[in-house]
């Protein structure tokens, strides 16, 4: 166990996101309110906050979730999201901006070659 006045060393980027996120929120790096809230025994959670390798499976199952557009919350918890109907919302709107650019393109086509017909008639 840690001496009390040795601070943690975040062992990567996570847990250095975590660790500040924790000074901001407490203003300390005093593990006993967050291990209540959430279960863990403080030991463990420093020790994971410590290990370079900590969130190695987070981050694999993140890079699922963005190549199957889900949400993290979605595989980790089951919880359809506002996130998730972005998605949705966004791949419908990609859907029906390509058939509005077909029909505008459709449009000009159309425009330019009832110019030409007239241009000729009158020309």
């Amino acid at each position: 166990m840690r001496p009390k006045e040795s601070t943690i060393k975040p062992g990567n980027d996570i847990n250095e996101r975590i660790y500040k996120a924790l000074l901001e929120k407490q203003g300390d790096d005093s593990l006993y309110e967050i291990c209540k809230r959430t279960g863990l025994f403080p030991g463990t959670f420093r020790r994971t906050l410590e290990a370079p390798n900590a969130w190695n499976q987070a981050k694999t199952l993140y890079e699922i979730s963005e190549y199957l557009n889900r949400t993290f919350e979605y595989l980790l918890l089951g919880k359809k999201t506002t996130v998730d109907e972005v998605i949705t919302l966004d791949k419908e709107v990609r859907y029906w901006k390509e058939k509005a650019t077909k029909f505008e393109n459709l449009y000009n086509e159309c425009h330019s070659t009832v110019k030409r017909i007239k241009e000729t008639l009158v020309g």
